[in-house]
C-alpha cells in the first residue's frame, strides 16, 4: 500500500482484546447470532471503554429488540458513540453524527448526514442502510411554492437505498 493509505490509517481502537470482541461481534452480527454479537460489543467495550464503533454496533444490535420495549439501552449506546465521536476521523464522525440523529428521530438530519457520509465513501452498506431509514422514516411536512403539504419521506429513495446496502453487504 502506498504510505500515505497506511498514514492516513486511524485505527478504531489501540486495544488488541478490544479489536478481536469487536470483529467477533461483527461476524456474529453478519450470521444474525446477536446474542453472540451483544457479549462480543460488550467485551469489546469492557477492554476499551472508548471505543466508540463497538458502542455503535451494541446499539445497532439491541436496536431491533429494544425499539418497542421499556429497555432504551440502544439510545444511551447511541449518545455514548457519539461523544465520543470527536476524536475519530470525519467519515467515522459524520457516520456516527447520522445514526445518533436517527436514533433521536430526527430523520431530516440524519438523512443529510447519511448523504454526506455516502458523498466521501458509497461503499458503505450501513450508510445506505441509515439512509434508506432516514428516507423511509421522515413523515416531516413540507410546504411548497403553491403552499400544498406534503411528506418528506421518500418510498423510492428508500427501496433504492436499501437495495445498494444489500448488494454491498452481499
Amino acid at each position: 500500500a502506498p504510505r500515505t493509505a497506511v498514514h492516513a490509517f486511524e485505527p478504531p481502537t489501540r486495544s488488541v482484546e478490544a479489536y478481536r470482541a469487536y470483529v467477533e461481534g461483527i461476524a456474529a452480527r453478519s450470521r444474525w447470532d446477536l446474542e453472540v454479537a451483544t457479549r462480543a460489543f460488550e467485551a469489546a467495550i469492557r477492554a476499551d471503554s472508548g471505543f466508540a464503533l463497538a458502542y455503535y454496533e451494541l446499539s445497532q444490535v439491541l436496536l431491533p429488540t429494544e425499539f418497542l420495549s421499556d429497555s432504551r439501552r440502544f439510545v444511551g449506546l447511541a449518545d455514548t458513540a457519539f461523544a465520543l465521536a470527536a476524536n475519530r476521523p470525519p467519515r467515522e464522525q459524520l457516520m456516527l453524527e447520522a445514526y445518533h440523529a436517527w436514533v433521536h428521530a430526527d430523520f431530516p438530519r440524519a438523512r443529510t448526514l447519511y448523504e454526506r457520509v455516502l458523498a466521501m465513501d458509497s461503499t458503505l452498506a450501513d450508510a445506505w442502510s441509515g439512509l434508506g431509514d432516514a428516507a423511509q422514516f421522515d413523515l416531516t411536512l413540507r410546504r411548497d411554492a403553491r403552499g400544498r403539504d406534503s411528506l418528506a419521506a421518500s418510498y423510492t429513495l428508500a427501496k433504492r437505498a436499501y437495495e445498494k446496502a444489500l448488494a454491498l453487504d452481499a
